[in-house]
């Protein structure tokens, strides 16, 4: 568990979870059962597009991540990156392998102030590496609560996206 953090990423993404593990290994890694709680983000300048993202879930390597809670997290301004990104990645650079999944993550009581964010990102990579199971509650996107994801970047491998 993360809580009670003041994160400023610089040049970077501030929560990054999932684009390394062991791609040789037969079935890839997990990451699950995290919670990120009570977080003020102070600033978000990434200007690498595959893996821009304020709150993101970006996996290759095979890997798996699920069972996420983002919880009272507030963001300032964005330089350049976006808000969320939970993406099935493979970037030949960094990853020897595709990952596998992202599944069961819940972004709860998320405020976000400022400007020069790119649309946010929710992307599988095919029938098999799917974003599933996704959570939006109580997101407000300077002053408006989110209500759709027309905002976003999405593709047909993403299923169950909750916006409550």
């Amino acid at each position: 568990m993360v809580q009670h953090a003041v994160l400023w990423a610089d040049v970077a993404h501030p929560i990054n979870i999932g684009g390394h593990g062991d791609p040789l290994s037969e079935t890839g890694e997990t990451m699950q059962n995290l919670t990120f709680r009570d977080i003020d983000i102070l600033e978000h300048d990434e200007d690498d597009p595959p893996y821009e993202g304020c709150l993101s879930i970006v996996v290759g390597d095979k890997n798996v991540v699920k069972n996420i809670l983002f919880e009272h997290v507030r963001v300032e301004s964005i330089q350049e990156g976006r808000l969320f990104c939970l993406k099935v990645n493979f970037n030949p650079k960094y990853d020897r392998a595709p990952g596998r999944r992202i599944e069961h993550v819940t972004f709860r009581h998320i405020v976000y102030n400022g400007v020069g964010e790119n649309r946010s990102v929710l992307q599988g990579m095919d029938a098999d590496r799917m974003v599933k199971h996704i959570t939006f509650e109580d997101v407000v996107i300077n002053g408006e609560r989110m209500t759709s994801l027309d905002d976003f970047v999405t593709n047909e491998f993403i299923e169950d996206v909750k916006i409550k």
